[in-house]
């Protein structure tokens, strides 16, 4: 079997879920092995997003607006699974409609000790 077909059957190593109810926001955290991280969210952000924050005390990816606002509907990253994550640098943001990608950019991954 070839490289390329055994990564095409490799699946997400991890999923995470948050909602958020005053945007009535889903968003979700694929892990792959790689590593490779993608972020979908169901809805378009308020404000123009900076960067994407990986709190390694709190296992949280969180999302800094441009104007430096903290948006407080992380994502929980399941701990055993922060090695992934601590190995990423940037990561793609995408937003996803009625089950299709619609657009998606690439943001930095700042990682932080609490």
């Amino acid at each position: 079997m070839s490289v390329a077909a055994t990564e095409q059957n490799r699946g997400p190593v991890s999923t995470s879920h948050s909602y958020n109810n005053a945007m009535d926001m889903d968003i979700y955290c694929i892990i792959g092995d790689g590593p490779t991280v993608c972020i979908f969210h169901t809805l378009p952000f308020n404000n123009t997003l900076s960067w994407v924050e990986y709190d390694i005390g709190s296992s949280r990816l969180d999302f800094i607006m441009e104007d430096g606002e903290i948006r407080n509907f992380g994502i929980p990253i399941d701990r055993k699974f922060s090695a992934y994550i601590k190995n990423t640098y940037t990561v793609p943001v995408v937003l996803r409609q009625n089950g299709e990608a619609v657009e998606g950019y690439e943001y930095p991954l700042i990682q932080h000790a609490a």
